[in-house]
């Protein structure tokens, strides 16, 4: 066997060893990254399941308020006529000579409070985006490096081991 087929058989040796390295060098970085931002993104969990469970608690509250706002102001007819007069044009806003109702205030309330919600879910959601985004490259980065390195030490023992 020639020195140049030796080399070219170490070589793609190197290459095999380094390719089932590199499998299961991924493998574990997978596995605890995915831990990792499991232990990390716990309490964002929670988090998002308390304000998801006041916002319910909210809107029942809502809901009772309304709920004993009719129940002491019973309507017929003639109170018809008078909520509708509280109701301001999409154009205009409350006056002198028109106010809101309570059930418009409470709706209107709780119309922009959804609206926050929706706003700061929409930023989270985001923000999770970019933060994955980040992730991924740096575990790319990271398996670059082990690779190099990886395969930096497999050709220095290439050339001590067939080219001495």
């Amino acid at each position: 066997m020639t020195r140049w087929e030796r080399l070219v058989k170490a070589a793609k040796w190197a290459v095999t060893v380094t390719e089932k390295a590199m499998n299961r060098s991924m493998l574990e970085i997978c596995i605890r990254d995915s831990i990792e931002t499991s232990r990390r993104n716990e309490p964002l969990e929670q988090k998002a399941a308390e304000r998801l469970f006041a916002v319910g608690e909210y809107e029942k509250l809502v809901e009772e308020f309304v709920e004993t706002l009719k129940k002491k102001h019973p309507t017929d007819h003639s109170d018809m006529n008078k909520m509708n007069m509280y109701k301001p044009k999409p154009d205009d806003g409350p006056g002198p000579d028109r106010n809101l109702s309570p059930d418009d205030a409470v709706i209107r309330e709780r119309d922009q409070l959804l609206e926050e919600v929706n706003s700061l879910e929409t930023s989270y959601c985001e923000l999770f985006k970019r933060y994955e985004k980040l992730r991924l490259a740096s575990i790319e980065i990271k398996q670059v490096f082990y690779f190099l390195n990886f395969l930096a030490l497999c050709v220095s023992y290439v050339f001590f081991f067939f080219l001495r």
